[in-house]
């Protein structure tokens, strides 16, 4: 997969995560207006081209093979029987390309001149980001992430449990970084670091317009899966069950993946896979069910954990 294909464009945005899924973001003129939208949330800067595999976003097209023609003059690799492989998201509003032996990946995109619609696009084409670092051992939260003392805390839930209220309600020598998705790394020096991702909802839902510098990284200290309770509890979680809500944590983040993998047997690899990265991470970073009450100070819990 380190093979790229050369492209016409000069400027892009490298996106540089800690477990070396590095990328460079790149767009024809259609897509200009998204993608400044896309690396602004995100923190990107421009650059030029280097090595790294490219995400390359494209006009959409009636014919599929167009996308492929567009960019890249090479006959041999047109051919689906090849490995190039096409696939659709949703009401051909974003299709995505992925190649067996390349490390390129096009989005082809229609944003019918809807913000919304725009957001969603850029949402689900953080989806192969995520399924590379998932081959490379690591993990994405449906989780707020906040830093303590250069240290990364993960509060995990799905949507109405309290991730955002809680990341609010930290004191201020508290550092939070995102309140909704988080990719947890493994570094060549085998720790394992968070970075932040976006709020898609808020801008979806025009609650705000925030910005979360991503490729920025925490070295994860502990990872606590909230309940709502009468009473601030830490309960720590043996491996097991660890592993299993580390799984089907990742599982709400990596729902759109599954376009990706309609082959079945693709399809258990990944889920085996994302199963064993999560054992491998309850296995080496401390996880607890974190109880939490309206107006208690469960920080003050969390924070006897961590040190």
């Amino acid at each position: 997969m380190n093979h790229c294909l050369t492209n016409p464009y000069i400027e892009s945005h490298p996106l540089q995560l800690r477990d070396g899924n590095n990328w460079c973001i790149v767009c024809d003129e259609h897509n200009i207006r998204m993608i400044n939208k896309l690396t602004a949330i995100m923190q990107l800067k421009k650059c030029k081209l280097n090595g790294s595999a490219k995400l390359i976003f494209l006009k959409m097209e009636e014919d599929k093979k167009l996308a492929i023609k567009t960019i890249f003059s090479e006959q041999n690799l047109l051919s689906y029987d090849l490995g190039w492989k096409c696939y659709d998201f949703s009401s051909r509003t974003i299709r995505v390309w992925c190649h067996s032996n390349i490390g390129d990946v096009l989005c082809e995109v229609n944003n019918k001149g809807q913000d919304n619609i725009e957001y969603i696009n850029m949402w689900y084409s953080l989806q192969p980001i995520y399924r590379r670092s998932v081959s490379l051992g690591g993990v994405p939260f449906h989780a707020g992430l906040a830093e303590i003392n250069g240290r990364g805390v993960l509060f995990v839930a799905s949507g109405g449990i309290g991730k955002s209220t809680c990341c609010r309600r930290l004191p201020d020598y508290w550092k939070p970084l995102c309140d909704d998705e988080t990719l947890v790394v493994l570094d060549n020096q085998n720790e394992y670091r968070a970075h932040p991702f976006p709020t898609w909802s808020d801008y979806l839902m025009n609650r705000a317009h925030n910005t979360w510098d991503i490729q920025y990284s925490v070295p994860v200290s502990a990872i606590f899966f909230l309940e709502q309770a009468d009473n601030d509890e830490v309960v720590p979680l043996a491996v097991g069950e660890a592993s299993v809500l580390i799984s089907e944590s990742a599982s709400q983040v990596c729902v759109y993946s599954k376009t990706l993998l309609r082959n079945r047997e693709d399809l258990i690899e990944f889920r085996k896979k994302l199963f064993d990265n999560a054992f491998n991470m309850a296995m080496s970073i401390p996880t607890f069910h974190l109880r939490v009450c309206l107006d208690g100070k469960f920080w003050e819990e969390v924070e006897k954990v961590v040190s």
